[in-house]
């Protein structure tokens, strides 16, 4: 097949990824440290990290999850040591006090991450007030997720591109992007949305996808599970099928695809953990305080934790959808689309990764890993839609009777 050599030769893309990001990563450790800290004092004084603040469609922003990534930016320096620990200071209030005395206030490591997203964040932090921040990331995501709707119309047709938007706000935790530190790995996702979507003929995907596991791994703040795989694949999954290609060959890419992801997923991983625990004193706890929550202890732990991280989605208004679009295909006798089982993969790619790592869900931040669930959800409402008029059932047709056929009454 032709696929073997693909994922062969993945190897020098996914080591270009990890050192194109580490060169990035150590090139805008060389942005001034002055600057950057002068500008999170002014950030402090503007009230920037005070409790409960600011507040953004009726969602809490997590400002805690802020302050370690602008802390994380704070002591980015051009060493070794600095771009494998990744030291922040925790808490907003620390990072306030550092602001105002920084000699008193030492920093903590963070090595379990990469922390590449600080590619983009950084000279963002260095140049740019919080609000402003803010604004931007949220303007790109905006931009990227109405690209990505316009280039799923083009290449999967109106429906299905409604139905992607829609899923998404269905998902309900979106909003986990509006914050700076997981904006960039939203835009790694979308990216990859695209490009499967623009690309859907490429044969096979490999390359593609097992740069976004390699991305991914790179950027992330907090691992978004497997997202960047399940949407990405969703979106080429309805691609192929809406051009016609056969179900059977688009299983196959499919598979190949993901079996490519995770090449470069755990790559990157796999360097970043080897050289921490090569350069890095012992003392630096690798994989921090929550690893006793992350093991799976038993088979009970799945389900315990797709149930967590499916009732941080609106899961009651999703209920309604199908139950009203599961009628609807009842009463009028719909048939499903041949060949849309192919969504089958996209949709249990979710579930395979929270069966691997259901401690991902029992830690605190269950709230932004649920997001996963997105091609899942979208997948069984692609199930319910009539997105093909065709398939409307004739086994019934009606009879329509000729005027000219009606005897009429004699006189």
């Amino acid at each position: 097949m032709n696929n073997v050599p693909q994922i062969a030769h993945l190897s020098w893309k996914v080591g270009l990824v990890v050192v194109i990001g580490y060169a990035l990563l150590l090139l805008v450790s060389f942005l001034p440290q002055e600057r950057i800290i002068a500008n999170v004092s002014n950030m402090a004084k503007e009230g920037a990290f005070v409790k409960n603040y600011p507040k953004y469609l009726f969602w809490q922003v997590d400002l805690y999850t802020e302050c370690v990534g602008i802390g994380g930016a704070v002591n980015l320096r051009p060493s070794l040591e600095s771009l494998l620990a990744v030291r922040n200071f925790g808490e907003c209030t620390a990072l306030t006090n550092y602001a105002r005395q920084p000699s008193e206030v030492p920093p903590q490591a963070y090595p379990r991450y990469i922390h590449g997203g600080q590619i983009v964040l950084k000279p963002f932090y260095t140049y740019l007030s919080f609000t402003q921040i803010r604004l931007m990331t949220t303007l790109i995501s905006v931009l990227l997720l109405l690209a990505m709707v316009c280039m799923a119309y083009k290449n999967t047709g109106k429906a299905f591109a409604l139905a992607l938007a829609g899923s998404f706000l269905f998902v309900f935790n979106w909003h986990v992007f509006l914050l700076v530190t997981h904006a960039v790995q939203f835009w790694v996702v979308l990216i990859g949305a695209l490009f499967a979507l623009r690309y859907e003929k490429t044969h096979p995907p490999a390359g593609l996808f097992g740069v976004l596991g390699a991305s991914d791994a790179v950027i992330s703040f907090l691992s978004m599970g497997s997202l960047s795989l399940g949407f990405p694949l969703l979106c080429l999954c309805l691609a192929r099928w809406h051009k016609g290609e056969s179900p059977r060959k688009i299983i196959v890419f499919g598979f190949w695809a993901s079996v490519a992801w995770s090449i470069g997923f755990v790559t990157p991983w796999g360097i970043k953990w080897i050289l921490t625990l090569a350069f890095l004193p012992p003392e630096v706890n690798l994989l921090g305080e929550a690893l006793c929550q992350y093991p799976a202890k038993n088979i009970a732990m799945v389900g315990e934790a797709l149930f967590k991280d499916l009732n941080y989605t609106i899961w009651p208004l999703w209920m309604m959808v199908f139950i009203v679009l599961g009628v609807r295909y009842y009463k009028l006798k719909l048939k499903q689309p041949k060949g849309i089982w192919v969504l089958l993969l996209p949709a249990i790619v979710p579930i395979i990764w929270i069966s691997l790592l259901p401690g991902q869900s029992g830690i605190r931040h269950a709230f932004f890993v649920e997001i996963i669930l997105w091609p899942t959800l979208a997948s069984m409402l692609f199930f319910l839609l009539d997105l093909n008029r065709k398939t409307v059932s004739n086994e019934f047709p009606v009879l329509e009777v000729q005027p000219s056929s009606i005897s009429r009454p004699t006189g």
